[in-house]
């Protein structure tokens, strides 16, 4: 979930930046303002779980800054929200590697996402439905005993 500029900095206009920090960044943040405060939070806060989406562009180098580091804002975000409100809410967050089938996905030239396939551990293509799966495990009660935590689901492409 996201928006990504695919340019160098430079090469961004202001549209573009503000549509990346609207979307990547300020929408996670007032998403989890109303779920903590729908659970109750100033008051008598219920346990809940927030799940952010995050992307391996934040958690190293990214062909797009602006990408990254709203990306890597959703990553503070989730260890923020994991200090101040747990032990009732866990926090965490899944942060995908390059998904040829999304919507963004598909807007990458078609070199660069064989690239992207043929340098990972798998040697296949990320599924949406992994990154669902991984989202969905840290729903539940499986994962009662996780939080602040952010699961790269990537195929092994990023290895740091």
């Amino acid at each position: 979930a996201g928006a990504l500029g695919g340019k160098h900095l430079h090469a961004l206009t202001l549209e573009e930046i503000e549509l990346q920090i609207q979307m990547n960044t300020r929408l996670p943040i007032l998403m989890s303002r109303e779920f903590l405060l729908r659970l109750g939070a100033g008051a008598a806060l219920r346990e809940g779980v927030i799940v952010n989406i995050s992307s391996v562009s934040a958690l190293s180098t990214s062909s797009d800054p602006v990408y990254g580091a709203t990306k890597a804002a959703v990553s503070g975000l989730t260890r923020c929200l994991a200090l101040h409100y747990g032990p009732n809410v866990r926090v965490n967050a899944v942060a995908p590697g390059f998904t040829p089938s999304t919507e963004m996905g598909v807007k990458v030239p078609a070199d660069r996402a064989k690239g992207y396939i043929e340098n990972s551990l798998t040697k296949k293509e990320l599924l949406p439905e992994s990154v669902a799966e991984m989202v969905c495990y840290l729903m539940f009660n499986k994962a009662i005993n996780i939080t602040v935590v952010t699961y790269e689901v990537c195929n092994g492409t990023y290895l740091r």
